[in-house]
């Protein structure tokens, strides 16, 4: 009876061990914060890029203390550079345990786009990563993503948020820069030295018009969302829009996908638009004007906000040929807000670049019918001292 029982112990074994296993991790997990309900308007949003788990991040503590109604983050929110999925779930794991991002994780809903780093390597696309479907279960089921959500049922993780009632609607299109994009095009002498001292990363615009950046399924889904309506659209690249001089990962790579991009939301007649993009290791404020040939009748801004704990920019010449006049590069650990006061006849909104202690760094201001293709644009640009 003895070895009998030994015996069947020892068959036991790995299942007692599994399920204990599961236990542990079910009682040691962190379950984020719901989102707001879809009639909630929102007022304030934090925005942020370039997240290195293994550095210190006192900026967590600044956001937590600027007390946003939703997070946005644009990529880059760990640095796994990894194609491996039970490592790239470990990275994550490890994220999720920094006590003062926890915290936030846990009491602050929040909306995810990727970059390379936390898609796979340094500037990979499409054609460079073998587990990217196993990668995306990991990133879905890791970050909450709720089961219902587009990206469960196919390819990429873009998506897209509506909330507030009819008059104080705000869309929020999370654009997916990775899953689907072709290789890119490199200059023959690789990174270049501009006259004014500026370095150009090793990217060149390719002249090849079947290449893509969100492929065409993401793109027809786009069309769709732009034709919703919406007071205010926030379209979150991982990558900049606007900027296309600097010689790195930008949407200049693919001019006609730049292109595409501006055309549509012109042809959609889609109002609202702000462009938010991290990636750069900086913070700037870029406007394509309203009387470019790409513009929908109004000017669109992007808000670049990067990074949140890896500073270390060090080429504050870099051109960029939309950048708003009177501002500049920001270059040390940021965040971003973005302000909308719905309760003014005229909706003012106010996007914020915020030090690590939560200081104010630039600021730029203009009201919602700047963002509609018959009114005029206004704008007002205010700069506050680095603390």
């Amino acid at each position: 009876m003895r070895t009998k029982f030994l015996t069947l112990v020892f068959l036991l074994l790995p299942f007692i061990a599994h399920t204990e296993d599961t236990d542990s991790q079910q009682s040691d997990s962190t379950h984020a914060a719901p989102l707001p309900p879809s009639e909630s308007v929102i007022k304030k949003i934090a925005i942020g890029s370039c997240h290195n788990q293994k550095k210190p991040a006192p900026i967590w503590k600044a956001i937590t203390e600027a007390s946003p109604q939703l997070i946005l983050l644009l990529g880059d929110n760990i640095y796994s550079d990894t194609h491996d999925p039970e490592e790239y779930r470990s990275v994550y794991k490890e994220w999720k345990k920094i006590r003062p991002f926890k915290s936030l994780f846990t009491s602050i809903p929040m909306l995810f786009i990727w970059d390379d780093h936390d898609y796979g390597k340094n500037d990979e696309g499409r054609d460079d990563h073998p587990t990217r479907e196993q990668i995306q279960r990991v990133f879905l089921e890791e970050l909450y993503i709720p089961t219902d959500r587009r990206a469960w049922q196919s390819e990429g993780i873009y998506d897209a948020y509506i909330f507030g009632p009819e008059n104080k609607r705000l869309q929020i299109i999370l654009l997916d820069t990775r899953t689907f994009r072709s290789p890119l095009s490199t200059h023959p002498y690789g990174k270049r030295i501009t006259p004014s001292g500026a370095l150009l990363g090793k990217y060149i615009p390719t002249d090849d018009y079947t290449t893509t950046i969100l492929g065409e399924a993401q793109w027809q889904w786009l069309e769709e969302q732009l034709r919703i309506p919406a007071q205010i659209r926030l379209i979150a690249s991982s990558i900049q829009v606007l900027s296309n001089e600097h010689g790195w990962e930008c949407w200049g790579n693919f001019p006609h996908e730049r292109q595409r991009l501006l055309r549509l939301i012109r042809d959609t007649h889609a109002e609202g638009v702000i462009l938010l993009s991290g990636d750069r290791h900086m913070a700037e404020f870029s406007r394509l004007p309203v009387d470019d040939p790409l513009s929908p009748g109004y000017p669109i801004t992007e808000f670049t906000s990067s990074s949140l704990n890896m500073s270390g920019f060090k080429n504050p010449a870099e051109p960029n040929p939309y950048r708003i006049p009177e501002t500049k590069q920001i270059t040390e650990n940021n965040f971003g807000l973005i302000d909308i006061d719905w309760d003014s006849d005229d909706p003012l909104i106010t996007l914020s670049i915020c030090s690590e202690r939560n200081k104010n760094l630039q600021t730029i201001q203009f009201p919602l019918s700047s963002l509609q293709i018959t009114s005029p644009t206004k704008d007002v640009t205010n700069d506050s001292s680095s603390d």
